[in-house]
C-alpha cells in the first residue's frame, strides 16, 4: 500500500488535477486466540488467490509466500496491529473480509474494528 498503491494513484490523480483519492484496503481477517490456527485457516481459505495473475503480481511485489501473509490474522492485538499497518501505510480505510463467519468470530472481529481510528 505505502510503496506502490498510494504513490501510484496519488501521482495519477495529481497529474490530472484531482485530489488525493481514498485508498480502501480490503483485508482478509480472523481473530483467534490461537494465532497458528488462524494463520492455517487463512492459508487454506485464501490459497486460490495464487492462481490469479493479478494476485501473483501482488505476492511477488510484496515478497511474501502467499496472499495469506497479507491477511490480518491472530490474536485481537495482532489483528489490530496488522490493520493499523495498512492505515499507517496510507490506506484511508480498511474493509474487513472475515475468513470465518461464525458469530463468535464476527463478534471478536467487530470488537477489534471498534478500536481502530
Amino acid at each position: 500500500v505505502g510503496e506502490f498503491i498510494v504513490p501510484t494513484i496519488t501521482a495519477a490523480a495529481a497529474a490530472v488535477g484531482r485530489p488525493q483519492p481514498k485508498v480502501v484496503a480490503m483485508v482478509p481477517t480472523l481473530v483467534d486466540t490461537d494465532a497458528d490456527a488462524a494463520r492455517a485457516a487463512a492459508a487454506q481459505r485464501l490459497e486460490f488467490y495464487a492462481t490469479i495473475p493479478s494476485y501473483q503480481k501482488v505476492i511477488a511485489r510484496e515478497q511474501v509466500s502467499s496472499v495469506a501473509d497479507l491477511a490480518a490474522v491472530g490474536t485481537a492485538e495482532q489483528v489490530r496491529a496488522q490493520l493499523q499497518r495498512y492505515l499507517d501505510a496510507g490506506a484511508t480505510d480498511v474493509a474487513l473480509s472475515p475468513i470465518r463467519t461464525e458469530p463468535e468470530d464476527l463478534a471478536a472481529l467487530w470488537a477489534v474494528a471498534a478500536t481502530l481510528p
